[in-house]
């Protein structure tokens, strides 16, 4: 991870305990999630709970920074939040790169540890959604809900869940940006549009002995763009098991979404359609 909050485990200022009226919270956890390369175990933001797990990091002292790994649960209610730790593990690390020293051991940290630090975390998380101006925070909803991680987590909720979610958040239509590792360019048989495009976009991460491997889901892009004529699709192999290709196998789909489909089983998002300006 690069990016890491830092943790001053003093607050010198006190913060509002509650963000503004109206604002949906899913855009404060996905924008916090996100700014510190965490990831969501669940999310249904529906109901406003979310389940994610993610880093922090103390102050640095001298060569050093105790970094914190932390699972925390994230519940909304109105317009006030609670912000649990519901585990959390304590490491050296080095302080530039954040990553642990090979002669540290990794422990538990104290469960009486656990408030301050979540409160420390909310703040951020509060401060970050009040300081946006109505067009930031509309810029930051629509990037959350139209997120890999959001759309993926939430499709792991039952099917009529994730159909409340596509409507209470109008996903259908929404503008989007998606990274795509391409595996397949062909004619579109839709009207208007002379290319189809398939890959796999960025969904959120698997946590294997604290190695957060990526997950994806399929896009097809409907566009115009000639330009696609000259992508090099990805193999097999680097598009399902190693999750990245050639340099001339990325393209960045810039569009409007036109149909989400859930997997069967509410196992996540079977693909997304998207139709490019």
């Amino acid at each position: 991870m690069k990016k890491i909050v830092t943790l001053f485990l003093v607050m010198a200022v006190a913060i509002a305990s509650t963000f503004a009226d109206g604002r949906k919270l899913v855009a404060g956890i996905y924008d916090f999630v996100a700014g510190c390369e965490g990831n969501f175990i669940s999310a249904n933001p529906v109901t406003n709970k979310y389940v994610i797990e993610a880093t922090a990091v103390s102050k640095p002292l001298l060569a050093a920074v105790t970094r914190y790994d932390y699972v925390a649960t994230i519940e909304g209610n109105g317009d006030d939040f609670t912000f649990t730790i519901d585990k959390m593990t304590t490491i050296v690390a080095d302080k530039k790169t954040y990553k642990p020293l090979k002669t540290a051991e990794r422990k538990n940290a104290f469960p009486s540890e656990f408030p301050k630090m979540a409160q420390q975390l909310k703040d951020l998380i509060v401060k970050k959604m009040a300081d946006w101006s109505d067009e930031e925070y509309e810029e930051a909803l629509n990037k959350a809900v139209t997120s890999g991680q959001i759309l993926e987590a939430t499709a792991k909720n039952s099917a009529l869940v994730f159909k409340k979610f596509l409507t209470d958040f109008n996903i259908i239509g929404r503008k989007v940006n998606y990274t795509l590792l391409v595996s397949g360019v062909d004619e579109s048989k839709r009207d208007g549009s002379a290319y189809k495009v398939s890959g796999q976009t960025l969904a959120g991460y698997k946590k294997e002995d604290f190695i957060y491997l990526p997950q994806s889901f399929l896009v097809t892009l409907h566009t115009n763009n000639d330009d696609v004529i000259n992508i090099t699709p990805a193999s097999w192999e680097e598009v399902y098991i190693a999750k990245k290709g050639g340099k001339n196998s990325n393209y960045d789909a810039t569009g409007t979404i036109t149909e989400v489909k859930q997997r069967d089983g509410n196992l996540g998002i079977s693909w997304v359609t998207i139709v490019e300006e």
